[in-house]
C-alpha cells in the first residue's frame, strides 16, 4: 500500500477513535418526583346556629362547614355529619353545641349556644282598653311552621297547643274579637301556586284549632303568598322561616 494511502487510513481511524472517546454518555431523563402532600388539621370554616336566641321549642338551625377531613360530629345527641350542613332542632333549654372534626393529623372543636328563654308570661286578667287585650296575647302566640309537606309538624303540636290555651283566654277577655290565620310561603313558587300554598296552610292549622276546641267563627283564614316575607337572603333556613301561618287581629 503506498504511503500516502496508509497515512490517509491511520488519520481517519484517529479522527473515529477521537470522536467516540469524546461522546458523553447520554442518560435517559428523569421524570421529577412530585413531593407528597403534607397532610394539615381539619379546618372548621363556619358553625353557628340561626338563631342564636329562641323561645322553648321554637326552630333553629345549625350550619357548618370544614374542611380536611369526612370525620365531622356534633354532641347532643345529633352525632356523625357530612362536612358541611344544616340541622334543624328544637330546644327546650340553653344548649351549648360543640364540632369535632378529626382526622390523621389532629382534632378541630368549636362550640355554639342556643339560648332558650322562657315566653312571655300568660295573663289571665288583661288590663287596658279590649283592643290592647287582644294586641297583648296575640304577641305570644307563636307561629306555625312548615316543611314541604303541607301538615303540621310532630314538633309543632305542642306549639299549636300552647296557642290555645293563649287564644282561650283572648277569646274570654274580648269574647267579640276575631282572629286571622295569615298563611305564607316561601318564594320557590309562581305568586299565584304560592298564594295557594298558603291558603292551604291557614286552612290546615285553623281544623286543628276546631279539633283543639276553638270556635270556627272566631278563626278566618287569609294567604298572602310569598308577598310579606320575614327574611330575603335566598338561604335555605329563610326560605323555613317564610313557610308559616302567623296570628294577627281581623282588621
Amino acid at each position: 500500500m503506498p504511503i500516502r494511502a496508509k497515512l490517509l487510513t491511520f488519520l481517519g481511524a484517529t479522527l473515529l477513535l477521537c470522536a467516540l472517546g469524546c461522546q458523553k454518555e447520554v442518560h435517559p431523563s428523569r421524570a421529577a418526583t412530585p413531593l407528597a402532600a403534607i397532610p394539615t388539621r381539619p379546618l372548621i370554616e363556619l358553625f353557628t346556629a340561626e338563631p342564636r336566641t329562641v323561645i322553648p321549642g321554637q326552630l333553629c338551625y345549625l350550619r357548618w362547614s370544614v374542611a380536611g377531613t369526612g370525620n365531622v360530629q356534633i354532641d347532643n345527641d345529633i352525632g356523625r355529619l357530612a362536612a358541611a350542613g344544616t340541622r334543624s332542632i328544637y330546644p327546650r333549654a340553653t344548649a351549648t353545641f360543640t364540632l369535632t372534626a378529626s382526622n390523621a393529623t389532629g382534632t378541630a372543636q368549636s362550640a355554639v349556644t342556643v339560648a332558650v328563654s322562657r315566653p312571655l308570661p300568660s295573663v289571665d286578667i288583661l288590663e287596658g282598653s279590649p283592643d290592647a287585650r287582644v294586641d297583648d296575647l296575640l304577641k305570644q302566640l307563636q307561629d306555625i311552621h312548615f316543611d314541604d309537606r303541607n301538615e303540621i309538624r310532630s314538633e309543632d303540636r305542642s306549639v299549636l297547643d300552647a296557642d290555645v290555651l293563649l287564644l282561650k283566654k283572648l277569646f274570654t277577655a274580648t269574647p267579640n274579637s276575631i282572629v286571622l290565620l295569615e298563611g305564607h310561603s316561601d318564594d320557590v313558587e309562581p305568586s299565584e301556586y304560592s298564594l295557594a300554598v298558603g291558603d292551604r296552610r291557614a286552612s290546615i292549622v285553623k281544623s286543628a284549632l276546631i279539633e283543639l276546641g276553638m270556635a270556627e267563627e272566631k278563626l278566618q283564614i287569609v294567604s298572602y303568598g310569598k308577598e310579606y316575607p320575614l327574611c330575603t337572603d335566598g338561604t335555605q333556613i329563610c326560605s323555613a322561616q317564610n313557610r308559616r301561618v302567623h296570628f294577627s287581629r281581623l282588621p
